[in-house]
C-alpha cells in the first residue's frame, strides 16, 4: 500500500488561500478534516483529486511519485464526494458492478458478481432497491451506492468528503463500523471530511487516528489531534 505525503500545497482563488504542510497518511491510517463551512475543506480534497485548476501538486507524492504523474484511474481511490449522479439511467446493481469490474474485480469474481454484492447491499440496506434506476433512489440511497463503490471495490486510499451527510443515525453507525473493519483489515488509509463531531468521536479508539482543522485565521490546516 502505498503513502500520499503532502510536503506542500498552496491552493489559491483569488484573495483567499489555503496551505497545506508536512501531511502524511499512511497505510491503516485514518485522517479527520474539520472546519467551518466555506473553509475549504471540500476544495483541498477536490484539488488532490485534479478537479481544481490551477492548483500545482508537485509537492504531493502517492508513493514515491509526485501524485500530479499518476493519473488519477492509477490511484485506486474510492473516493466519496458531493456529485450529481451521471449514471443515472442505470441500475443500482449496473453501477456497483461496473465499478467492481473496472478495478479488476469482475474477472475475479465472474458469475459469482451477483452473489457477492447480495450481504453486500443488505448490509448497505439496498438490497430492495436492487434493480432500480439511479435516478429514482433518494439522496441516501445514492450516497449509499457511492459508499458501496468507494469502500467495497478494494480501494488502496479512500477520500470521503461529508460521507455521513444523508444517512439516518442506525446507517451512520453501520457505515463508520464497515469503514473501521475495512481499514483495519485491508490496511488501506483513509482522509475523511466530516461536519459532525460524532464521527470523530467514534474512532478515538481507534489507534492511528488523527484530526486536522483549518485554521481560517491563519489560512493552514492544522493538525490538533494524534
Amino acid at each position: 500500500m502505498s503513502t500520499l505525503k503532502i510536503d506542500q500545497l498552496k491552493i489559491l482563488h483569488g484573495e483567499w488561500s489555503l496551505v497545506i504542510e508536512n501531511m502524511k497518511l499512511a497505510p491503516g491510517e485514518i485522517h479527520f478534516i474539520k472546519g467551518a463551512s466555506g473553509s475549504g475543506k471540500t476544495t483541498f480534497v477536490r484539488s488532490l483529486l485534479g478537479l481544481e485548476n490551477e492548483v500545482e501538486l508537485q509537492g504531493v507524492l502517492w508513493g514515491n511519485q509526485s501524485l500530479s504523474a499518476v493519473p488519477l484511474k492509477k490511484r485506486n481511490w474510492g473516493v466519496c464526494l458531493h456529485l450529481d449522479f451521471f449514471l443515472e439511467s442505470l441500475r443500482v446493481d449496473e453501477v456497483i458492478g461496473m465499478i467492481f469490474k473496472a478495478r479488476g474485480l469482475g474477472s475475479k469474481l465472474g458469475p459469482n458478481l451477483d452473489k457477492i454484492l447480495e450481504p453486500i447491499l443488505k448490509y448497505w440496506e439496498l438490497d430492495q432497491q436492487k434493480k432500480q434506476k439511479i435516478q429514482s433512489l433518494s439522496s441516501g440511497e445514492k450516497l449509499r451506492v457511492q459508499l458501496i463503490c468507494a469502500l467495497e471495490s478494494g480501494s488502496e486510499f479512500l477520500i470521503l468528503d461529508e460521507p455521513s451527510r444523508s444517512l439516518d443515525l442506525s446507517l451512520r453507525k453501520k457505515f463508520r463500523q464497515r469503514l473501521k473493519e475495512i481499514i483495519d483489515s485491508q490496511n488501506i488509509s483513509c482522509l475523511f471530511v466530516t461536519h459532525f463531531e460524532e464521527d470523530i468521536e467514534d474512532f478515538r479508539d481507534f489507534s492511528e487516528h488523527f484530526v486536522w482543522e483549518i485554521d481560517t485565521q491563519k489560512r493552514r490546516l492544522v493538525k490538533v489531534q494524534g
